[in-house]
């Protein structure tokens, strides 16, 4: 062969090689990923989650509107099985992994049947704060459950994005005042697009059925929390059950808003709730 030639065919070998690697590396990625989410970080909740449950409603959200303690409270229901930790986020950030990934956060069959055997129904949830916020999420949840039942707990919109505000600077004391880090409407990331409440539930509205999901509001939590809990145990038909608050989660104590400042951003939010109270068909005390 000619010199000429053989380096060639060398260049066009390595051309195919690389192709080849390229080609792989994805599934490559995806094994691995697997093998070090189910296997080695969930070991044994990984290895037995052909044997576990999924969730019979899931908490989507919003952040800074009481999804912590809705997390903790409900699970002294005894028929109401709490996933392993809440913040789950696999519909929105670990989605790839796939369902026995998900699966190794729940209960086992095996508790199912003794909660059923003993109280006669067996539920059990996730918690995810996050989920509200994305359509890819929403579609996500629904491709995967169906007719799992969808419940969103919001507060009002400017005391939701100034206790977000305040809980990040418990990681960044340098962060703006908080006036200058609202962004706006329309940056999916700013404070305030969070709280733009008619723009996520949307989503979840087009999904589902309307029967299957249930809004409630942080102030109503926070007044009456008993009679939240009894609306949340109708719509999930188990019996009613007295829950213990005096424990307080995820609780941030920091100075009130200006009078100024929050009238201004009250004002903004206006057309943005009406839309919203039209489309779960109540009205909240904003």
């Amino acid at each position: 062969m000619h010199k000429s030639e053989l380096i060639f065919a060398l260049i066009n070998n390595y051309r195919n090689k690389k192709q080849m690697t390229e080609k792989h590396i994805p599934k490559i990625m995806k094994i691995y990923r697997i093998v070090k989410y189910i296997i080695i970080d969930r070991h044994f909740y990984g290895l037995s989650s052909l044997f576990r449950v999924l969730p019979d409603f899931v908490i989507i959200g919003s952040k800074r509107c009481g999804t912590t303690s809705l997390y903790h409270y409900l699970a002294q229901h005894p028929s109401i099985i709490k996933s392993s930790h809440d913040h789950l986020g696999f519909f929105d950030d670990n989605f790839d992994l796939g369902l026995n990934y998900y699966k190794s956060f729940f209960p086992t069959k095996l508790k199912r049947f003794f909660v059923k055997r003993k109280f006669k129904k067996f539920l059990t949830y996730d918690v995810t704060s996050t989920y509200i916020s994305s359509e890819t999420t929403a579609k996500n949840i629904y491709n995967t459950l169906p007719h799992v039942k969808i419940i969103a707990i919001l507060r009002e919109p400017v005391s939701r994005a100034y206790s977000e505000y305040n809980e990040t600077l418990k990681t960044n004391n340098k962060i703006e005042e908080f006036t200058k880090v609202l962004g706006n409407f329309e940056n999916p990331t700013s404070i305030l697009n969070k709280s733009c409440y008619y723009r996520q539930l949307k989503f979840y509205f087009q999904l589902f059925s309307r029967e299957n999901i249930l809004i409630l509001s942080t102030e109503e939590l926070n007044d009456n929390p008993q009679k939240v809990f009894d609306q949340i145990f109708e719509f999930l038909n188990v019996e009613k059950f007295r829950i213990n608050t005096v424990k307080r989660f995820s609780e941030n104590k920091y100075t009130n808003l200006d009078s100024k400042t929050k009238n201004e951003l009250s004002r903004l939010f206006y057309e943005e709730n009406q839309k919203l109270f039209e489309l779960i068909g109540k009205k909240f005390s904003w």
